[in-house]
């Protein structure tokens, strides 16, 4: 046992192989008698021997380039399997880093209240009776389709009047120097645990901000390097209006089963796409819900996010927009409604109420007769898009 250990240890150049196959193809003995007297195994000497007439085209079979060859494929197919898993981990995480970035932002809001309490040594209750803070963010997709957030945070006096105009500044001592220690303090240590898609990976992922923070103060005018109220304001659109724009696409409505097949889109964004899609499947991120926003590569928040004393309101912007284009429409005099009252005067007369009942299908051939239309109306825009691809354009 111990004498067949050694052999089996043994390595044998190309050399010695060779003068082996020539003595058997020259003494004209039996191989089994060559391989003792050279100590080797009389099916090792017969594999040499075999491989010497497939090599001279003696025998059929694979040769020894083409075997070498053979190697280094499975060799490489071995390396470019485990490089397309890990991709497929990689994908699979910036999903989920996606779909867990609004929840790192609202934690990110809590742990600020919590870095700035620590800095100017208060209770958070305390601090929380002295300040608020106030942000505006917008969202934006970096070309490898991670979520990229750009925010500006404001700290205010914590006042009873809620109204936007009524907005004071902090008190002494809560500075631009002492607001950016807490963001970057906050940055640093907020985290969102990512739910376990397999148990048998052991190791628990976590989503965190990462390594690109760049904090900037704002003045009025903008001096020493600092940033101006106009530049942020423009800075602030431009995102706003390029958020897909590096991803080179832009999904515009949500994205089934049958649309994954036909996604004209590029290569890695549709791999995003399919990601989300696939992982929405498993259990335990159903709360993400990736299906949903799978044609936002996960990402199921709004581009654009603000707290409601940042500025104005949403619905003070719609009312301002309605009562100019009225005005507008008017000539630019001030319309009047039947009871001799300026159209834009915020008092209603209620004549009538709604109460809400319920939603959904009262029957189940309603449900079918609706599901059958959605199947249609998907088919249709199926066929639509394989047309446009395959039909050519004429000059």
């Amino acid at each position: 046992m111990e004498d067949r250990q050694q052999r089996n240890r043994r390595r044998f150049t190309a050399e010695f192989k060779g003068d082996a196959v020539e003595l058997v193809g020259t003494s004209g003995r039996p191989i089994a008698e060559i391989a003792r007297k050279l100590g080797l195994y009389d099916t090792t000497l017969g594999n040499w021997v075999r491989q010497d007439r497939i090599d001279r085209g003696e025998q059929d079979g694979l040769t020894s380039d083409e075997q070498t060859r053979l190697r280094e494929l499975e060799g490489e197919n071995t390396r470019l399997g485990m490089e397309r898993e890990l991709r497929k981990r990689t994908v699979a995480f910036w999903v989920k880093e996606n779909a867990l970035a609004g929840r790192l932002w609202s934690r990110t809001t809590i742990y600020v209240y919590r870095a700035l309490a620590q800095l100017a040594g208060l209770t958070e209750g305390e601090l929380r009776r002295l300040v608020r803070m106030s942000f505006a963010k917008v969202a934006e997709y970096q070309k490898r389709g991670a979520v990229h957030f750009h925010a500006i945070i404001r700290l205010d006096a914590a006042t009873d009047r809620a109204c936007p105009p009524c907005v004071a500044p902090p008190p002494a001592g809560f500075t631009a120097e002492l607001l950016e220690a807490a963001v970057r303090k906050a940055a640093e240590a907020v985290t969102v645990p990512c739910p376990v898609v397999d148990e048998d990976e052991g190791v628990t992922l976590t989503a965190r901000w990462g390594e690109q923070l760049d904090v900037r103060h704002i003045t009025e005018a903008g001096d020493d390097g600092e940033l101006s109220a106009e530049q942020v304001a423009g800075y602030v659109a431009k995102y706003a209006t390029k958020s897909t724009e590096a991803l080179g696409v832009t999904l515009d409505q949500r994205v089934g089963e049958v649309e994954l097949e036909g996604l004209n889109v590029p290569a890695h964004v549709a791999e995003l796409v399919r990601a989300s899609w696939k992982l929405g499947a498993h259990p335990s991120l159903a709360s993400l819900r990736l299906r949903k926003w799978a044609h936002m590569l996960g990402f199921g928040g709004h581009f654009s996010t603000k707290s409601r004393r940042y500025s104005t309101t949403l619905g003070a912007l719609r009312r301002a927009r309605v009562t100019y284009a009225i005005r507008r429409r008017k000539g630019n005099t001030l319309p009047l409604d039947a009871w001799g009252r300026p159209e834009d005067d915020q008092a209603v007369i209620v004549v009538a109420s709604w109460a809400y009942l319920g939603s959904g299908y009262q029957s189940t051939g309603e449900a079918w007769l609706a599901a059958s239309a959605a199947a249609r109306a998907r088919e249709a825009r199926r066929i639509a898009r394989e047309e446009l691809r395959t039909t050519p354009r004429v000059a």
